[in-house]
């Protein structure tokens, strides 16, 4: 596909559905909802010294199972808050098997994701 990482930063997650000729409708920007990457680098698993960072990586940037459509007030909570920021990533788990990090999943593939069926909960989580 040819984007780079400088690419992908500047573009952020509506240029990972522009850069496929995705349903990206720009039109409701004014309503103040984003795209945004679930896995921002932020927050890592209290087991684990890094999180995935999409942005960053080619294989992730443009995977529709890790970018959610948010309201801004998620978003901050998002940005903030570890708990809330983990519940969307359970989420992507649950609905798509999409588990990059590999918390909620016992073997992922290249693309990060985890084999459909069964969840597994960290042993001592909250989230």
């Amino acid at each position: 596909m040819g984007l780079n990482k400088s690419m992908r930063s500047r573009q952020g997650p509506p240029g990972a559905f522009g850069a496929f000729r995705g349903p990206f409708c720009i039109s409701n920007i004014t309503t103040g909802w984003h795209i945004d990457h679930i896995y921002d680098g932020k927050f890592p698993w209290p087991t684990r010294n890094r999180s995935l960072h999409a942005v960053k990586n080619g294989n992730h940037f443009t995977q529709a199972a890790g970018l959610v459509a948010i309201h801004p007030v998620a978003e901050v909570l998002k940005d903030e808050y570890s708990h809330f920021a983990w519940l969307l990533r359970r989420e992507a788990r649950r609905r798509f098997g999409y588990d990059p990090d590999g918390i909620f999943s016992e073997k992922i593939d290249e693309y990060g994701f985890g084999k459909q069926g069964n969840m597994k909960i960290p042993r001592g989580t909250t989230y």
